[in-house]
């Protein structure tokens, strides 16, 4: 009897022990959520509905082997959002300190060359005022001369010096224009699997309602790509995630649209096409897919398959953007 009231004591124990850390890993997560950096909102809102759905997995299940899979997920999360947030304020902040130090030396040079040229300038009308006085008029005529031409000859060379100055600017400009559309350009392209991200999928949707052509989307989410992370290891995860993308940009029509919807989700839009072949064509593809088995190596090897769930939607034309996107996000972002 002793034995057994000690052995109650115990489990009692490890229960609260489960609740208090899953609080403390609420708290974590809700202050997180509150004060960290906002610098895309596409981001932020993936991250905040991931550390949501694993609160609410945490909820679900107590269980000790439960309890240490979301504990390293949530660390994995928000370790990769904080790298994800240092490089884009690092970028953002290197190309605001870019371009504060060009209108700078710009403007310090421009306004040196003025003061020059005004400095002359007036130097110029006061010995105008002095000649006035003179009763030599052929003195007069002669410094007349002299100062006009001097004059003349100023004028002429600040239009060299600013027009050679605009022409720099411009240059320069021209260069800082291109940088951004290459920073514009890499935010539009998920460095992964080189597929263009949630932006360029939302817009296109946006650009066929607004045309009011039909089209067709298909949504798959890789199955237990966060087990696969922690089990094997975020470098195989990654090659997961490449394979799964080749293959579906390498087998589906070259004029579908294929994006990286955010973690292990794709999204593909087919514009008039019917659901009905989109549907077939993709059965096919992720059949293949998770025909091939995948070797892992190193800290837990071993063989596993890549299987995803999928769904296909045909939209007609009059759609509200807000009703597509919003279908999108219910099936990528359920578990």
């Amino acid at each position: 009897m002793i034995s057994i009231r000690k052995h109650l004591d115990r489990l009692s124990g490890e229960d609260k022990v489960r609740s208090s850390y899953r609080r403390m890993l609420e708290a974590i997560v809700n202050t997180t959520r509150e004060h960290i950096l906002v610098t895309d909102a596409e981001d932020h809102t993936w991250f905040c509905t991931s550390l949501e759905n694993f609160l609410d997995r945490l909820r679900e299940d107590a269980s000790v082997t439960n309890v240490e899979v979301v504990g390293a997920l949530i660390t994995k999360t928000l370790a990769d959002h904080y790298s994800k947030l240092v490089r884009q304020t690092d970028t953002r902040e290197q190309e605001l300190k870019r371009i504060i130090n060009l209108l700078a030396e710009s403007a310090s040079r421009l306004d040196n060359e003025n003061k020059q040229f005004y400095t002359q300038l007036r130097q110029t009308v006061q010995s105008f005022q002095s000649l006035s006085q003179l009763e030599d008029i052929t003195f007069l005529r002669k410094k007349l001369t002299d100062q006009v031409t001097h004059l003349q000859e100023s004028v002429g060379r600040q239009e060299m010096v600013s027009g050679n100055l605009v022409t720099r600017l411009q240059g320069e400009l021209d260069e800082a224009r291109k940088e951004i559309s290459t920073l514009t350009q890499a935010a539009a392209t998920d460095p992964l699997t080189q597929l263009p991200t949630r932006r360029a999928a939302e817009k296109l949707i946006q650009e066929c309602i607004a045309g009011d052509e039909p089209f067709s989307v298909g949504m798959c989410v890789i199955e237990r790509l966060d087990l696969i992370n922690l089990r094997y290891g975020a470098q195989l995860g990654d090659t997961v995630l490449r394979r799964f993308s080749n293959a579906l940009k390498a087998q589906l029509p070259k004029r579908a649209f294929l994006c990286r919807w955010g973690g292990p989700a794709f999204v593909i839009l087919l514009e008039h096409t019917a659901a009905a072949d989109l549907r077939a064509n993709l059965q096919k593809i992720l059949a293949g897919i998770a025909s091939q088995p995948v070797e892992a190596e190193g800290r837990a090897s071993g063989l596993f398959h890549i299987t995803s769930r999928y769904a296909v939607h045909q939209w007609p034309a009059g759609q509200s953007p807000e009703k597509v996107l919003g279908l999108i996000n219910v099936f990528c972002l359920s578990q």
